[in-house]
């Protein structure tokens, strides 16, 4: 069965490839695609994002790293991916996970949602804190490229 992680992924953290381990444990294929939101302003090219996934995900055999200015469901339906995997790192992640879910289930075709709860070492980590770290010039520990 073949699921897909998304994200702005900028950049990727070590809560993301946490996410993308597990379901690569999960699921026979993963594909984890960096997509372009046009109403977000980035750190990172798109270019930079999916180099640094790419990188990040290069041991796991099963993943697939790509990059898409799509919609998820369509992108979805074009690869023969079934599910989407989600993280969830608190209460507001779930609310907004949950309608987005509804919205892919519908463009989808009937695409299911799968969330997974965030490791308590990485319920604090977003890619936000990681920016403003690097805005300030410090490299992060929650960054696995960074090292």
């Amino acid at each position: 069965m073949k699921a897909i992680v998304t994200g702005s992924f900028d950049p990727v953290t070590t809560g993301h490839l946490d996410l993308i381990k597990r379901a690569a444990r999960i699921f026979d294929e993963v594909y984890a695609v960096v997509f372009v939101n046009p109403q977000k302003d980035y750190f990172f090219p798109i270019g930079k994002r999916t180099e640094m996934l790419r990188l990040a995900c290069a041991e796991l055999e099963n993943v697939t790293v790509d990059s898409s200015s799509g919609f998820v469901a369509d992108y979805c339906i074009s690869h023969g991916i079934s599910v989407i995997v989600r993280g969830i790192r608190n209460v507001r992640d779930l609310d907004y996970e949950t309608e987005m879910a509804a919205v892919n289930r519908v463009l989808g075709g009937g695409l299911e949602t799968v969330f997974l709860s965030a490791r308590k070492e990485f319920a604090d980590v977003s890619s936000s804190a990681v920016r403003q770290k690097l805005y300030a010039g410090e490299k992060s520990a929650d960054s696995p490229w960074s090292k």
